[in-house]
């Protein structure tokens, strides 16, 4: 597809950013992925800080306050400036790609939203500096709800910080819904969307409806605090549930939808290394709408122990979720059994095995917290942290390592190193087992999940596993960015040729970077695998044989 006057007239223009390199859509991703994993390695920090105090009973490697104040940091860092900005910036360099588009469809929203992600970082740090000290109120900001006269200026900082993470989320899910709405190619239809567009395109719609809740609840929060509002105020009237109600609301169609994506990307490694279409494409995108309308619908269980909440409801509403997306992985695991032939297992597709292994064991916890939403293994118990982590850190987060295996070599003309990235695989894996399964065992034998220390004998085993555990996924994630320096900084990874992986779709039908414009034209789409078709009708081997010779060039660089 040739570029018009008016998109290079548009391209240029967009050429004036600080920092960003312009306001391309890879650019702006890059710089947000830079940003998210500069907090996952801080919340990372933390993590270890806090869960080598629960290694041994009774350890004063920090005292009371201050461990709850590095309890609030590691999850907000974790989830409003990693989780949130790493999916929006890797949308935000890969879905004009699979949509065969030049550009995002408001380029400069775009660079605005990294810029509100860089904003929300200030005031967030900036908690830790404020008058009375940082919060200790956890990441939803309710042990106990900070009520006038509760928490000093950190709350005020803290409710700036979220409000900006939360008016980029909303920024960034406009774009790329607009984007996917009104860019496609011609010939890519709804049905023919890559199965990590589609994906961003569900989460996306969960968090345009999700995150002004969360908003109108700081809001709330800022009034009662400043303006005597006392709608908080038990005392005086009010119901700190309102706040925990929408927060809740928030907070649990949120965290789905940063799963979500990460369905997509495995949606879209398996079929390639299988050499097969994804099987029952049209159910798999059919699961994945269905399980974001169900995320609106289980927020309750996260308010377990309120009489005023219809708990049976809330516990069915919860565990339907869990259906689709145990859809979803059937249909990796179809596509691979009807091939009869094992994949390909290159760097992407050993990353996709890691996280579905860590997805089999994150749904069974899941439905047993949901299921026993008040007993030992319920909300209030270390259980819900296990689980929870289960899933935002073995399927969101590695979701996101998964894809940058897969689409570095597009982005950045240059693989990750496979052999560095199998260990940091079985890294990974080994963490998420090995730091919250134990989680399960002492939740389900009553350790509350907000536990500064602990006295009881039979839980030292259980933390000590956990805690040798989070010091593993630490290592893991260093690995990773390790990796990331090496191979793509410094330039040491191997040169990727356009199609490294021989993909299904358009953004290997681009030189390895794209062009500033993406493309200068377009196979024709008639299914959901138009470079498969290009590469059939040209008369390359789609079979899995032994690839072609690398050009005399690709050697040369290589060497």
């Amino acid at each position: 597809m040739t570029t018009t006057d008016e998109t290079r007239t548009d391209l240029s223009q967009e050429d004036y950013g600080v920092l960003l390199g312009g306001t391309d859509h890879k650019s702006v991703g890059a710089f947000c992925l830079a940003l998210a994993f500069l907090f996952l390695l801080t919340g990372g920090v933390l993590a270890a800080v806090f869960r080598t105090q629960l290694a041994q009973p009774k350890l004063d490697v920090l005292a009371h306050k201050p461990y709850l104040q590095l309890l609030t940091f590691h999850g907000s860092f974790s989830f409003f400036l990693f989780l949130l900005p790493a999916w929006i910036g890797l949308a935000f360099a890969i879905v004009p790609l699979q949509l065969g588009a030049p550009r995002l469809a408001m380029p400069r929203l775009a660079a605005l939203t990294a810029w509100l992600y860089v904003g929300a970082a200030g005031f967030l740090i900036g908690t830790a500096f404020a008058q009375k000290g940082a919060p200790t109120n956890g990441w939803s900001m309710d042990y106990p709800v900070p009520i006038h006269g509760i928490g000093g200026h950190a709350v005020d900082l803290w409710i700036l910080g979220v409000g900006l993470a939360a008016v980029a989320t909303v920024l960034g899910a406009v774009n790329l819904l607009t984007t996917a709405l009104r860019m496609r190619a011609p010939g890519l239809t709804l049905a023919r969307t890559p199965m990590f567009t589609w994906s961003v395109m569900v989460s996306s719609a969960v968090f345009l409806l999700a995150v002004p809740v969360l908003i109108a609840g700081l809001i709330v929060l800022y009034v009662d605090h400043h303006m005597g509002a006392h709608v908080l105020r038990a005392n005086r009237g009010g119901d700190p549930d309102v706040w925990r109600t929408l927060f809740a609301f928030f907070a649990y169609a949120a965290m789905w939808a940063t799963v979500f994506p990460a369905l997509g990307v495995v949606s879209e490694i398996f079929p390639v290394f299988a050499k097969a279409p994804l099987f029952n494409r049209k159910t798999a995108m059919f699961a994945l709408a269905a399980a974001g309308t169900l995320a609106f619908l289980g927020f309750g269980s996260e308010l377990a122990g309120d009489p005023a909440i219809p708990q049976t409801l809330f516990t069915i509403t919860s565990i339907m979720i869990l259906g689709p997306v145990a859809l979803v992985m059937l249909t990796w695991l179809a596509t691979v059994a009807l091939k009869r032939k094992p994949p390909a297992l290159k760097a992407p597709m050993v990353q996709a095995l890691g996280l579905l292994t860590c997805l089999g064991l994150a749904l069974p916890a899941m439905a047993v917290m949901e299921a026993l939403a008040r007993g030992g293994a319920g909300h209030q118990s270390q259980w819900w942290v296990g689980a929870w982590h289960q899933l935002l850190v073995g399927v969101a987060t590695f979701g996101i390592l998964a894809g940058l295996y897969y689409w570095a070599p597009k982005l950045w003309g240059r693989h990750l190193n496979a052999g560095l990235g199998s260990l940091q695989m079985l890294a990974v894996v080994g963490g998420v087992d090995l730091a919250f399964i134990p989680l399960l065992i002492v939740g389900a034998q009553g350790m509350h999940r907000r536990a500064t220390t602990f006295s009881s004998d039979s839980w030292t085993a259980a933390n000590l596993v956990a805690t040798i555990g989070a010091y593993l996924l630490a290592a893991g994630v260093a690995l990773f960015l390790l990796n990331v320096v090496v191979s793509v900084v410094l330039k040491r990874g191997m040169v990727a040729t356009d199609d490294p992986w021989e993909g299904d779709t358009l953004e290997w039908a681009t030189t390895s970077p794209p062009p500033a414009h993406n493309f200068d034209n377009l196979p024709e789409v008639r299914s959901s695998r138009p470079v498969h078709d290009l590469r059939e009708a040209e008369g390359k081997d789609t079979t899995g044989g032994p690839p072609p010779e690398p050009s005399p060039e690709l050697v040369e660089a290589n060497a």
